[in-house]
């Protein structure tokens, strides 16, 4: 039998294998622009936190967000730029997708400051030895000429305490606005914050919505904006299962973002998760049929409005690895090679070792970077290949060499 030539054997394979010619090109253009972050996991003072600070100079709030709840490697470097962003950026205030507007810091030493932090930010963030390292460091600075302090911008049930419902009864008494519709809001949205679904009919939750926009109305005149907030809080934890959508709860923290960042002369950091720190995301497309982001509203949106060009969100992905968090029941997943020509794969072929920086807001408004306004596949969102012009939905993408699982504390 006569042996095909060598050279006729690699012209059959598959051309979808490797990357055409325009993908090679883009990534010979993005290489430059991938800033490698690997000297600033040893060092926080080094030079590579440069790009980074560059990027996001002038914000009013830095969103770091992470793709899933068990992204070990991407907690640990957003735990280093946390730091850099408080000894290197200005920042002050460390905001964490957490219950109410509860401040945790400054206190009295680092342990009690610790232990505070322990008692207010979720369980995912306590459990994970790469999350966890940020929040020591914010307690670490208790007691500093400038602390971290520690916030919650959330409106999960955790803000339900009695003595979140007697701060809002107090300052309406105050404001003289408590009347008869008051024990029945606390009633229905306290149970609600207690992780109890009452039956509630339509005519009352639009009772209970009037009475509360009624309540903030009188709050605001009153200069107890962040007792109106907490309300609002309240209504969304509830709001969120009559609609079965998070609406209500990315519009509530949204706008308590933008409270928070009005209340600093600093910039505020952000943790929480990309679905939530993203913008437009109806402008994705999953490239799933049977749903969609169509009518989604976020947390980044809401800032957005609120902050305009103040609101960066900056999100983090991987070339490979793998992801999971034993702690909160997440099996360990591999995550496959990203497909030729997504972002992932064009900013993966840059030479960096441990995780390296992307400005996709400064590139995509260069004439040779507008390509990246175009329609790409990437998978900030769950390691999910979806398409998009990212521009729109990031500021910039960190993105993670080889993703590991979240470790359980010690």
């Amino acid at each position: 039998m006569r042996l095909a030539p060598l050279a006729a054997l690699l012209v059959a394979l598959p051309l979808a294998a490797q990357p055409a010619p325009a993908d090679s090109a883009r990534a010979v253009w993005l290489a430059p622009h991938v800033a490698p972050l690997d000297g600033l996991l040893a060092d926080p003072a080094s030079a590579a936190g440069g790009p980074f600070l560059d990027a996001v100079a002038g914000a009013r709030v830095v969103a770091l967000s992470e793709p899933t709840h068990g992204d070990g490697a991407a907690f640990l470097v957003r735990s280093a730029l946390t730091r850099l962003l408080h000894e290197r950026g200005g920042a002050e205030t460390l905001a964490l997708e957490a219950s109410g507007l509860t401040e945790a810091l400054p206190l009295t030493s680092p342990a009690d400051a610790l232990a505070r932090i322990d008692s207010v930010a979720p369980y995912v963030w306590t459990t994970a030895r790469e999350a966890r390292a940020g929040l020591a460091y914010a307690a670490s600075t208790a007691g500093s000429p400038r602390p971290l302090r520690v916030v919650g911008l959330d409106v999960t049930p955790q803000t339900g305490g009695a003595a979140a419902w007697d701060q809002v009864e107090r300052a309406l008494a105050n404001a003289g606005a408590l009347d008869g519709r008051w024990p029945e809001v606390r009633r229905v949205l306290g149970a609600y914050s207690r992780f109890q679904r009452p039956a509630v009919s339509d005519s009352l939750r639009d009772e209970i919505e009037g009475a509360v926009a009624d309540y903030r109305a009188a709050l605001s005149g009153a200069g107890a904006e962040e007792e109106g907030l907490v309300l609002g809080g309240f209504l969304a934890a509830a709001a969120q299962f009559w609609v079965q959508r998070s609406t209500p709860r990315d519009r509530q923290m949204g706008e308590n973002v933008a409270y928070l960042a009005r209340g600093s002369a600093t910039p505020l950091v952000v943790w929480a998760a990309s679905s939530h720190a993203v913008r437009r995301l109806a402008a994705v497309d999953n490239l799933d049929p049977a749903w969609s982001y169509d009518e989604a509203v976020t947390m980044g949106d809401a800032a957005s409005a609120a902050l305009g060009d103040g609101y960066r969100a900056v999100a983090f992905t991987a070339c490979g690895g793998a992801w999971g968090a034993a702690p909160l029941d997440l099996p360990v997943e591999a995550i496959p090679p990203p497909s030729p020509g997504s972002l992932e794969a064009l900013a993966c072929a840059a030479p960096f070792e441990t995780a390296a920086f992307l400005d996709l807001r400064a590139l995509a408004q260069t004439e040779a970077g507008a390509w990246l306004n175009a329609p790409l596949l990437a998978r900030p969102l769950g390691y999910t290949e979806m398409r998009a012009g990212w521009p729109l939905v990031l500021d910039g993408l960190v993105v993670i060499r080889e993703m590991t699982p979240a470790r359980a504390t010690e």
